[in-house]
């Protein structure tokens, strides 16, 4: 999680992200949170590993879906519904 969060914020500083590195950051960020947050519980009761990585592939993708929202409502989202100014992300 802290690689996906240190990779966002280079991403401030550059000007060449790609859609790559984009999901990258996502799935290492609030993917690995959900991931784990997931799965856990199927961990500590012992669960087949099928399991087990049956939610934590559930909740990388549903952790990469909310992070890219996320970041599609700091540019294009109503202020007064986001709680963020107005294309604040696309400015940092």
């Amino acid at each position: 999680m802290i690689a996906g969060q240190s990779a966002d914020l280079d991403f401030e500083r550059r000007t060449d992200v790609s859609l790559t590195d984009g999901l990258a950051m996502a799935y290492g960020k609030t993917a690995a949170l959900l991931r784990c947050a997931a799965s856990v519980g199927a961990q500590a009761v012992q669960a087949p590993q099928p399991q087990v990585d049956l939610l934590s592939g559930f909740g990388g993708h549903l952790g990469a879906a909310f992070q890219l929202v996320d970041d599609l409502l700091g540019i294009w989202g109503a202020p007064n519904v986001t709680g963020k100014p107005a294309l604040a992300d696309l400015r940092c």
